[in-house]
């Protein structure tokens, strides 16, 4: 103050806690997210890679590569729907 009588002094607090807790709980999810479709991308180059090419069309190929990549898809509907029911 700039007359220097001032004999008070004004304190503020602000409770983080909640906040800090909602960005620790959004970094886990981020993790986890990332870590998942790091998972999926690799499932999805193991299926190109093991889809054979000789002797087929790329229509070919495409249509085994998506059967296979979609039962990849329902292997996990179904995995999803178990967990579900267990809960």
């Amino acid at each position: 103050h700039p007359d220097e009588n001032s004999k008070s002094v004004l304190v503020a607090f602000q409770d983080i806690t909640d906040q800090r807790q909602a960005e620790v709980d959004k970094d886990i999810l981020l993790s986890e997210v990332h870590h998942r479709m790091k998972n999926l991308l690799a499932i999805v180059r193991a299926i190109a890679t093991q889809t054979a090419v000789a002797s087929r069309t790329a229509e070919e190929y495409r249509d085994v590569f998506l059967g296979r990549l979609d039962a990849v898809v329902l292997a996990e509907d179904l995995s999803s729907s178990e967990r579900d029911l267990d809960r």
